[in-house]
């Protein structure tokens, strides 16, 4: 466990493929709205266009980002195969 789970991961794992890795963080990401104002649908369109569907970050110790619906479905139903850990912002 991280001593700061909001700290960037200072390494890749080894497994992660370079092409996957991106330095993107959702809560700096342009047009996020901490109040919930903007459509976060509009997010999820723009991250479509400019990354893959499925990529890892360094942000929030590392992990994987994945966006489409059914990739998601797909995970959660596996959910024995995948780590899950909450982060929050403060």
């Amino acid at each position: 466990m991280l001593a700061d789970p909001y700290a960037r991961a200072e390494k890749v794992p080894a497994h992660v493929p370079p092409s996957l890795v991106f330095d993107y963080d959702m809560y700096t990401s342009p047009g996020f709205d901490p109040a919930g104002v903007e459509d976060i649908h509009v997010i999820w369109k723009r991250l479509h266009t400019t990354h893959p569907k499925i990529f890892w970050t360094p942000h929030y110790g590392g992990h994987w980002v994945v966006t489409p619906f059914t990739e998601i479905a797909r995970m959660q139903q596996g959910f024995q195969f995948f780590k899950h850990r909450a982060v929050y912002s403060a």
